[in-house]
């Protein structure tokens, strides 16, 4: 067997040990039921109604200096997206001089050297 065929075995055998024992780790254990169920009644709760707590009344505060810092960047930043480039041409520029064609270069060994 290769050594990547082994490795990649091993590598399986190692996820499934890990998954079986991840499923064994979060499954609640299944005792006996009647033990369960005594400890359960055993435990006495005191119930009490709620209380909703008394009114105070409202307070209002004014917008703190960070928040106002936020949204003035939240603005300065929406504004950069939206205009438009300050270096945006219209049309492009003119060319100077016809520029000459250039000739393709050969990368491979020409026909003359193959027939010598």
């Amino acid at each position: 067997m290769p050594r990547t065929q082994a490795a990649g075995h091993v590598a399986l055998a190692a996820g499934g040990a890990v998954w079986l024992l991840a499923g064994v780790a979060f499954v609640n254990p299944q005792g006996p039921a009647g033990a369960r169920d005594a400890a359960l009644r055993s435990h006495r709760v005191d119930m009490s109604p709620f209380q909703a707590a008394p009114e105070q009344p409202e307070v209002t505060t004014g917008m703190s200096w960070a928040s106002f810092a936020s949204v003035v960047a939240a603005f300065g930043l929406v504004a950069g997206i939206a205009t438009t480039p300050v270096r945006a041409e219209e049309a492009a520029a003119p060319a100077t001089e016809a520029a000459a064609p250039v000739a393709p270069v050969k990368s491979g060994p020409s026909n003359e050297d193959q027939t010598r």
